[in-house]
């Protein structure tokens, strides 16, 4: 899963801190809130209960750090299932349920809904072909969605892209300054560098062959939603240089050629979005 991309913050050893977890008392961790003594749980079992346990721990709002504590916690499970090579369906499905939780028990904290958010469909890309799974989750995710896009709150970077796609990208996207966020993606950062140096020919020769790995189904089991994201705003730029006739085509086939490329709803949102503010803003300088 090297190539597996995801732009949260991720700090401390989560598995580690379960085997703690498992070897100790959990009533004196959580204070009585786990009655279950971890250690003769398997891994999985404990995973949960130390996950809910340090859940119900963040509940104290006078504890210092504690939207940080709580965005890192949800980025370390994610980052765990998500680079979990042999977990259990049955396993996968119980986790799935306790991230619907606690995406409704933190509706409040919008990135941490949203991180989860984007780890389903990180999960129905690595599922694909699993229909009845990846089925179960685009229910959850579509439902969430629904109801977090009600939610009167700031709509910082990865939030817009997912719940108001019709808006077009981000202002921290649509400035060349992110691209050290694509240089740290290895799928994209040849490309990054590339259109940080101006050179023509290796985004002639690639950029076709890099679109086709990432939206081309079945999708790669260690490709990541964000990398998608990220990849349609490279786009973006593309359309802004010498190359605005290759990304037209190409972005025009991502939004219509629906037997070769699989896009989800709020990609193909963000496709469409970007190529109208394009064709508007190329036909009034044609205009002028």
């Amino acid at each position: 899963m090297a190539l597996l991309w995801l732009p949260g913050q991720i700090e401390g050893n989560f598995l580690a801190d379960v085997e703690k977890f498992r070897d100790e008392n959990p009533i004196s961790s959580f204070a009585g809130y786990i009655q279950l003594q971890a250690r003769y749980r398997n891994l999985h079992e404990a995973a949960i209960c130390y996950f809910e346990g340090r859940l119900h721990t963040l509940r104290d709002r006078q504890l210092e750090n504690r939207d940080r504590q709580l965005r890192i916690l949800v980025n370390q499970v994610i980052d765990h299932i998500l680079r979990h090579e042999s977990m259990s369906r049955n396993d996968l499905k119980e986790w799935c349920q306790v991230l619907t939780k606690t995406m409704q028990n933190h509706r409040g904290y919008i990135t941490v809904p949203v991180a989860i958010l984007y780890a389903f469909h990180t999960l129905r890309l690595k599922n694909y072909e699993d229909e009845e799974l990846t089925r179960e989750i685009e229910q959850i995710t579509k439902r969430m969605m629904k109801f977090l896009r009600k939610e009167k709150c700031a709509i910082p970077i990865w939030v817009r892209e997912l719940l108001h796609a019709n808006w077009g990208l981000d202002y921290d996207f649509r400035i060349w300054g992110m691209e050290e966020l694509l240089f740290s993606e290895p799928r994209l950062k040849d490309l990054a560098m590339a259109m940080h140096n101006n050179d023509n020919d290796y985004i002639v020769r690639n950029l076709d062959d890099i679109f086709n790995n990432i939206f081309s189904p079945p999708p790669p089991k260690n490709l990541s939603a964000q990398t998608r994201v990220a990849s349609i705003a490279a786009l973006f730029h593309l359309l802004r240089g010498n190359y605005r006739m290759q990304a037209t085509r190409l972005m025009e086939s991502l939004s219509s050629d629906h037997q070769h490329f699989f896009l989800f709803d709020h990609e193909l949102q963000l496709v469409n979005k970007v190529l109208l503010d394009h064709h508007m803003e190329h036909s009034s300088i044609v205009q002028m």
